[in-house]
Protein backbone atom coordinates (compact mmCIF):
# COMPACT_ATOMS: atom_id res chain seq x y z
CA UNK A 1 0.00 0.00 0.00
CA UNK A 2 2.75 2.48 0.94
CA UNK A 3 4.70 1.85 -2.23
CA UNK A 4 1.57 2.46 -4.32
CA UNK A 5 0.93 5.77 -2.52
CA UNK A 6 4.56 6.81 -3.01
CA UNK A 7 4.35 5.95 -6.70
CA UNK A 8 1.16 7.98 -7.11
CA UNK A 9 2.69 10.99 -5.33
CA UNK A 10 5.83 10.80 -7.50
CA UNK A 11 3.74 10.48 -10.66
CA UNK A 12 1.55 13.44 -9.68
CA UNK A 13 4.61 15.56 -8.84
CA UNK A 14 6.18 14.70 -12.20
CA UNK A 15 3.03 15.74 -14.10
CA UNK A 16 2.75 19.02 -12.18
CA UNK A 17 6.44 19.76 -12.75
CA UNK A 18 6.34 18.86 -16.45
CA UNK A 19 3.29 21.07 -16.97
CA UNK A 20 5.05 24.12 -15.54
CA UNK A 21 8.54 23.69 -17.04
CA UNK A 22 8.95 23.65 -20.83
CA UNK A 23 10.68 20.56 -22.18
CA UNK A 24 12.34 19.89 -25.48
CA UNK A 25 12.62 16.31 -26.68
CA UNK A 26 16.08 15.34 -27.87
CA UNK A 27 15.80 11.74 -29.04
CA UNK A 28 14.81 9.75 -25.97
CA UNK A 29 16.17 12.28 -23.47
CA UNK A 30 14.36 15.39 -22.32
CA UNK A 31 16.19 18.60 -21.48
CA UNK A 32 14.92 21.66 -19.61
CA UNK A 33 15.12 24.80 -21.73
CA UNK A 34 17.11 27.37 -19.80
CA UNK A 35 16.82 31.07 -20.76
CA UNK A 36 19.67 32.26 -22.96
CA UNK A 37 21.06 35.69 -23.81
CA UNK A 38 19.58 37.57 -26.77
CA UNK A 39 21.14 40.60 -28.45
CA UNK A 40 18.27 43.12 -28.00
CA UNK A 41 18.23 42.51 -24.24
CA UNK A 42 22.03 42.46 -23.97
CA UNK A 43 22.25 45.81 -25.79
CA UNK A 44 20.52 47.52 -22.88
CA UNK A 45 22.53 45.64 -20.25
CA UNK A 46 19.89 43.06 -19.39
CA UNK A 47 19.53 39.29 -19.27
CA UNK A 48 16.68 37.08 -20.40
CA UNK A 49 14.83 35.31 -17.58
CA UNK A 50 11.39 33.98 -16.69
CA UNK A 51 9.17 37.01 -16.09
CA UNK A 52 8.30 35.91 -12.54
CA UNK A 53 12.00 35.40 -11.75
CA UNK A 54 12.94 39.05 -12.34
CA UNK A 55 13.55 40.73 -8.98
CA UNK A 56 11.16 43.58 -8.18
CA UNK A 57 11.98 46.68 -10.20
CA UNK A 58 14.36 44.97 -12.65
CA UNK A 59 11.94 43.88 -15.36
CA UNK A 60 12.26 46.05 -18.47
CA UNK A 61 8.96 47.65 -19.47
CA UNK A 62 9.47 47.06 -23.18
CA UNK A 63 8.36 43.59 -24.30
CA UNK A 64 10.01 41.61 -27.07
CA UNK A 65 13.65 42.10 -26.10
CA UNK A 66 13.98 38.29 -25.86
CA UNK A 67 12.05 37.53 -29.09
CA UNK A 68 13.10 33.89 -29.57
CA UNK A 69 11.90 33.02 -26.07
CA UNK A 70 8.89 35.35 -25.78
CA UNK A 71 6.33 32.56 -26.12
CA UNK A 72 7.98 30.71 -23.21
CA UNK A 73 7.33 33.65 -20.86
CA UNK A 74 10.91 34.93 -20.98
CA UNK A 75 11.39 38.69 -20.54
CA UNK A 76 14.35 41.04 -20.25
CA UNK A 77 15.52 41.95 -16.73
CA UNK A 78 18.08 44.66 -16.12
CA UNK A 79 19.73 44.72 -12.70
CA UNK A 80 19.53 47.96 -10.77
CA UNK A 81 22.80 49.75 -10.28
CA UNK A 82 24.13 49.22 -6.80
CA UNK A 83 24.62 52.42 -4.84
CA UNK A 84 28.07 52.40 -3.30
CA UNK A 85 29.10 54.52 -0.33
CA UNK A 86 31.16 57.55 -1.27
CA UNK A 87 34.63 57.95 0.08
CA UNK A 88 35.83 61.36 1.29
CA UNK A 89 37.45 62.41 -2.00
CA UNK A 90 34.26 61.73 -3.92
CA UNK A 91 32.21 63.66 -1.36
CA UNK A 92 34.41 66.72 -1.82
CA UNK A 93 34.16 66.50 -5.60
CA UNK A 94 30.37 66.30 -5.44
CA UNK A 95 30.22 69.54 -3.44
CA UNK A 96 31.57 71.47 -6.43
CA UNK A 97 28.96 72.51 -8.96
CA UNK A 98 29.71 71.89 -12.63
CA UNK A 99 29.84 74.91 -14.94
CA UNK A 100 27.05 73.56 -17.17
CA UNK A 101 24.33 71.29 -15.76
CA UNK A 102 22.17 70.75 -18.85
CA UNK A 103 22.39 67.96 -21.39
CA UNK A 104 24.85 68.31 -24.19
CA UNK A 105 23.94 67.62 -27.79
CA UNK A 106 26.23 64.54 -27.69
CA UNK A 107 23.97 62.87 -25.09
CA UNK A 108 21.13 62.59 -27.59
CA UNK A 109 23.02 61.44 -30.68
CA UNK A 110 22.14 58.13 -32.29
CA UNK A 111 25.76 57.12 -32.71
CA UNK A 112 26.61 57.72 -29.03
CA UNK A 113 23.77 55.34 -28.14
CA UNK A 114 25.25 52.61 -30.40
CA UNK A 115 22.72 53.26 -33.14
CA UNK A 116 22.67 53.99 -36.86
CA UNK A 117 20.32 56.38 -38.68
CA UNK A 118 18.36 54.47 -41.33
CA UNK A 119 15.40 55.32 -43.58
CA UNK A 120 12.03 55.22 -41.80
CA UNK A 121 10.79 52.41 -44.07
CA UNK A 122 13.94 50.37 -43.41
CA UNK A 123 14.04 47.05 -41.65
CA UNK A 124 14.44 47.88 -37.98
CA UNK A 125 12.32 46.08 -35.36
CA UNK A 126 10.24 48.39 -33.16
CA UNK A 127 12.07 47.10 -30.07
CA UNK A 128 15.40 48.28 -31.51
CA UNK A 129 14.33 51.85 -32.37
CA UNK A 130 15.49 54.84 -30.33
CA UNK A 131 13.26 57.90 -30.57
CA UNK A 132 14.22 61.55 -30.33
CA UNK A 133 17.85 61.46 -31.41
CA UNK A 134 19.32 64.73 -32.62
CA UNK A 135 21.51 63.53 -35.48
CA UNK A 136 18.93 61.56 -37.55
CA UNK A 137 17.04 63.40 -40.29
CA UNK A 138 13.25 63.78 -40.17
CA UNK A 139 12.76 60.81 -42.55
CA UNK A 140 15.16 58.58 -40.58
CA UNK A 141 15.02 56.58 -37.36
CA UNK A 142 17.81 55.57 -35.02
CA UNK A 143 18.20 51.80 -34.95
CA UNK A 144 20.52 49.87 -32.64
CA UNK A 145 20.16 46.79 -34.86
CA UNK A 146 23.52 46.49 -36.63
CA UNK A 147 24.08 43.66 -39.05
Amino acid sequence: MCSQVGFLICTFAYFVYSATVPFEKIGEAQAIQAPFFELPCMRIGGTCAKAFACPTGTRVGRRGLCPDQQELGIECCRPNRVARPLDQTQERKSERKPAYQGKTNMDNKCITRNGVCIATGGECPQTMQIEGTSDCKSDEICCIYNQ
